[in-house]
């Protein structure tokens, strides 16, 4: 990874980018899931935050794909942060003024989650057209290091922080990264993909993303599948809280550290999947791997220690970020550049969706049974997504053995 940060200035820049603005949208997520429970003591509030955030995304999501196929991806993602930094900011002057107004709080999840919906397309998009083939997995598992250096910053610091600055500091410093984020981007100085259909119109261009899919079905379902990973990492975001302070009776300094164990081993993983996709078959590596996951999330359920929980987020970091970025690369592979926007939408548009439902699931089985519930379920979909997998594997051999009968 560092030769490639070393020979690629532009990924560089999108690298130390990611890793800013991904701390600041981590440590407001953590300050504001805590601060639903601390005020209201509901789960479904948490599940409610995240359902609009992920609503959000759904709506950019629609048309953020073709938008990132059509226009130059560096200015949209400028647009995104400069978008939830100044808006965020106005909210949080807001929120500071009636500090017990949710629905600024559920403000701040339409807006972050908008802004995450436009700048998700346009990001793999453009790290897509950053890097050259042989330099995919090193780039994902780059990207993932990023996602979890946030992550572990913000999982260490935000307990500390909210205790000492509340809220308002929080958000503050969230809008500082966007801003900070964006200066970097404009580093970045690159060549634009030639867009060879713009001439034909948004819609037209938008009903040709639907028909690649289309004619490319293996490649879609295996879309799908890659998001499962992600629908269980986000999902978690609405159990951890309430499973911290009803089951293990912690606090934010708790929540913060659970957070940053998870976002060690997802950082371990970025730095040993390359190596290791070498040595070992990927199928093999994807079984392993969606067991790994299923398992701790069921051990999470039985769990009562608050070491236990570091531990196992440890363990669920390495297992299902390893997973993430092996299916990630799998999609930049076999997917064209000029239809990756769109087909990434497509795919994040579904992965929402289940996050939507899982949010709202998770939420109220929490508040109506044991918080650690939360994590049964996660479970569940976990091995639902396994079970998938091997199926759509298994139906792909098939295929591939009735064409070589028939051939011969």
């Amino acid at each position: 990874m560092l030769n490639l940060l070393k020979r690629n200035r532009n990924f560089t820049n999108y690298f130390l980018a990611d890793i800013i603005s991904g701390l600041g949208t981590g440590m407001s997520f953590i300050g504001i899931n805590w601060y639903i429970i601390d005020q209201t003591s509901k789960n479904s509030n948490v599940g409610t935050f995240m359902g609009l955030n992920l609503f959000a995304g759904l709506v950019a999501f629609i048309f953020a794909g073709t938008l990132a196929d059509r226009y130059n991806r560096k200015n949209i993602l400028l647009f995104s942060n400069l978008f939830r930094g100044l808006l965020i900011l106005l909210i949080a002057g807001l929120l500071y003024l009636d500090k017990d107004n949710m629905i600024m709080l559920f403000m701040i999840a339409i807006v972050s989650g908008f802004g995450w919906g436009l700048y998700m397309p346009a990001s793999r998009s453009l790290v897509h057209e950053l890097l050259e083939q042989k330099d995919i997995v090193e780039g994902n598992s780059a990207l993932e290091i990023s996602l979890q250096i946030g992550t572990f910053l913000a999982g260490g610091a935000s307990g500390f922080i909210y205790k000492w600055l509340g809220l308002s500091g929080i958000l503050l410093i969230d809008v500082s990264t966007y801003l900070l984020g964006a200066i970097l981007l404009l580093n970045i100085k690159y060549k634009a993909l030639t867009v060879t259909d713009r001439a034909s119109g948004f819609f037209t261009q938008f009903a040709n993303g639907f028909r690649y899919l289309k004619a490319n079905k293996v490649l879609f379902v295996l879309g799908i599948l890659s998001m499962v990973p992600s629908v269980i990492a986000v999902s978690t975001n609405v159990a951890l809280p309430g499973y911290i302070k009803d089951h293990l009776h912690g606090t934010t300094v708790a929540l913060g550290i659970s957070d940053m164990t998870y976002g060690i081993g997802a950082f371990l993983s970025g730095l040993i999947v390359g190596e290791v996709l070498k040595k070992v078959k990927r199928q093999k590596m994807v079984v392993a791997l969606f067991t790994t996951a299923s398992i701790v999330l069921l051990l999470l359920f039985f769990n009562t220690f608050i070491l236990g929980l570091y531990l196992l987020y440890f363990l669920l970091g390495l297992s299902n970020t390893f997973l993430k970025i092996t299916l990630s690369s799998v999609l930049m592979e076999f997917t064209a550049k000029e239809h990756f926007g769109r087909s990434m939408s497509v795919w994040l548009s579904l992965s929402t969706i289940m996050q939507i439902i899982f949010s709202f699931v998770i939420g109220n089985i929490m508040d109506s049974f044991p918080a650690q519930f939360g994590y049964l379920t996660l479970a569940i979909g976990m091995v639902i997504g396994f079970v998938a997998y091997l199926t759509t594997i298994s139906l792909i051999s098939s295929s591939k053995s009735e064409s070589k009968h028939l051939v011969a």
